[in-house]
């Protein structure tokens, strides 16, 4: 046999052993137990003191009151027209008495101001 073919035949036999180690070491990597730092460190509660402690938790969470920093619609308005009346004072639509109605503000939101000068204008 030509010395060639030897070594070609040697480095492919190390090359299909060096690639079965690496899947047969890879998969083993995969089937031991994972750590995720993040979920390990919580301790969750065990069921019986969960359903416990949900009633309190649920009747604490009061969803009629509405979240810290909630702007209802009638505030936004109202705080559009105080921002109008301090940036713009020389608006018409304010000075005048022109605010847009409220459900011209639900649809247009801030614009509403802008369309309300423009017709009075006109």
């Amino acid at each position: 046999m030509h010395p060639i073919f030897i070594a070609m035949l040697i480095g492919a036999s190390t090359a299909y052993v060096v690639c079965g180690a690496a899947f047969v070491f890879g998969a083993k990597a995969f089937m031991r137990t994972q750590y995720n730092a993040t979920q390990d460190e919580i301790r969750w509660m065990p069921q019986w003191k969960q359903v416990l402690v949900w009633p309190f938790l649920l009747y604490a969470w009061d969803v009629s009151q509405p979240e810290v920093g909630y702007l209802s619609r009638e505030t936004a308005w109202q705080a559009q027209v105080l921002l109008t009346e301090r940036n713009c004072p020389d608006a018409d639509s304010i000075s005048e008495g022109h605010l847009p109605p409220m459900d011209t503000y639900r649809e247009l939101g801030g614009a509403a101001f802008n369309v309300t000068a423009h017709r009075s204008e006109k």
